[in-house]
């Protein structure tokens, strides 16, 4: 293991090769002390050896190199290894395997409750932690200020932590953490605890600090969070990366982890292969399928609830998107789509403040007792902007056998500034005890233009009115 400087290039921030780190697992508390004397009996011939733990790696063969600057997120499920990796990266627990190095001064908030003394006060630990980061009692002195600003903790922070509710404690923590003038910062879902104001002022210091060009790594469950505030992507199963890249395909990788077809019931033999059959196509001609151009909404949209077809029909839509993300146990599939708006029927564009109409077409390979539908409109680069379900909005949808067609509509009124949107539809069913099961969900699967005369901030038109009162 290395945390010298000169090992690594001066654009390099992070870098671990064959990273490994094993715990010894007991099945009873007393075999700690019953392994060490075996060990010294077999030793001197008065007992055969005996193991009494068990071996589990949450780390192995990890090999990553981060650059100076760079914004990382890092996605998986509990138990993963994400927390494991960020603790030994801080040095907080030795490899068991590999190496690592790291360029430039470590502040890391983990663990709530990790760094901190309870007994002493706020101010006391405000103190302890930024000698222990490497700054003088002068040094520290000279950023207290900016410290307790940012942590806003009021009187409480001449108070034991012990007497701190967690968003006190994280609060004071993250106000350390990025004082210490890191190179890289390194959170762990830490800042989940906090308010929202709280949340949005550290996000703000993200975005500065990266534009100082320095190195974040975060850690979440959040693919929102990824999405804004990361360009690289980083997903953990099983102690291994399954995933390092850019952060769209990251999030799009960890969504596949949680909900895609190996966590679900697999679909019949011949469903599974027509729908990598559909995967692997481009946009196909539109003769393959009936064209909605020259008809009247009224029309198209009879011919969409008449259409006898089980083929999928999306890739013959103005709209469709053929670098869609899809997955699923595809028990049911999405075959059909038309947006409908302004009297027009297949539109790929339309006014902000006109209704949009999205209707979907959905064939049933098996029964399905409590299916869901769902619609979501994003940016460009994933971010969720809106939308809902037939379960959130209480919209009930009978039981479906196999063979049933349905055709669904969402309809909204998209006010937005100008510009490209992506539409996400998708298919589930309720568990009980894993809530919504994804059958069929297809991401960035079609685009929207909003036209949108205003000059507007941000990307929601509020419909703001401005008035000079005196």
């Amino acid at each position: 293991m290395s945390s010298d400087p000169l090992a690594l290039a001066d654009d390099c921030a992070l870098r671990a090769s064959g990273l490994g780190k094993c715990f010894r697992l007991w099945d009873d508390p007393k075999d700690r002390l019953k392994h060490p004397i075996r060990g010294m009996l077999a030793r001197w011939g008065v007992l055969s050896p005996k193991t009494y733990y068990h071996e589990f790696w949450a780390l192995q063969d990890v090999d990553f190199e981060l650059p100076r600057g760079a914004s990382l997120g890092i996605l998986g499920r509990n138990g993963s290894g994400k927390s494991t990796l960020l603790q030994v990266l801080c040095g907080i627990l030795e490899p068991t395997a590999g190496t690592y190095m790291t360029n430039g001064r470590i502040s890391a908030l983990l663990e709530l409750g990790m760094g901190f003394n309870p007994e002493f006060t706020g101010r006391e630990n405000v103190f302890m932690n930024t000698g222990i980061l490497g700054l003088t009692r002068k040094e520290t002195e000279e950023r207290l200020d900016d410290i307790l600003a940012f942590a806003d903790i009021g009187d409480f922070v001449d108070q034991p932590v012990k007497t701190y509710s967690s968003g006190m404690y994280v609060r004071l923590a993250f106000a350390v953490a990025i004082n210490v003038d890191p190179e890289i910062l390194i959170v762990d879902e830490a800042l989940a605890v906090g308010d929202v104001l709280f949340q949005s002022k550290c996000y703000r210091k993200f975005r500065s600090i990266r534009e100082a060009g320095k190195t974040v790594v975060l850690v979440t469950h959040s693919t929102d969070l990824v999405l804004k505030h990361c360009d690289h992507a980083m997903v953990f199963e099983g102690g291994r990366i399954a995933y390092l890249g850019g952060a769209k395909e990251g999030v799009d990788a960890y969504l596949n982890l949680l909900y895609g077809a190996n966590e679900g019931r697999k679909a019949p033999a011949a469903s599974q292969a027509m729908v990598a059959a559909e995967q692997m196509e481009t946009v196909r001609d539109e003769r393959d399928g009936p064209s909605y151009i020259a008809l009247t909404p009224d029309e198209a949209v009879q011919r969409l609830v008449d259409d006898t077809s089980k083929d999928d029909r999306f890739a013959t839509r103005l709209s469709y998107n053929p670098h869609e993300f899809r997955y699923g146990d595809y028990r049911a599939r999405l075959i059909d789509y038309l947006v409908v708006s302004d009297g027009k029927a297949d539109v790929v564009a339309c006014d902000h403040d006109k209704q949009v109409d999205v209707y979907v077409r959905a064939y049933f390979a098996a029964d399905v007792q409590e299916p869901v539908f769902g619609f979501t409109l994003q940016s460009v680069d994933g971010i969720d902007l809106g939308g809902d379900n037939t379960h959130y909005a209480d919209v009930h949808v009978p039981p479906q056998s196999a063979g049933d067609v349905l055709v669904v509509r969402f309809s909204f009124t998209p006010r937005l500034t100008a510009g490209d949107y992506m539409l996400a539809l998708g298919i589930a069913e309720m568990d009980d005890k894993r809530g919504a099961m994804a059958i069929d969900r297809r991401y960035a699967v079609a685009s929207l233009n909003l036209h949108n005369p205003a000059v507007l901030v941000g990307m929601v038109d509020l419909g703001l009115r401005i008035d000079v009162i005196a």
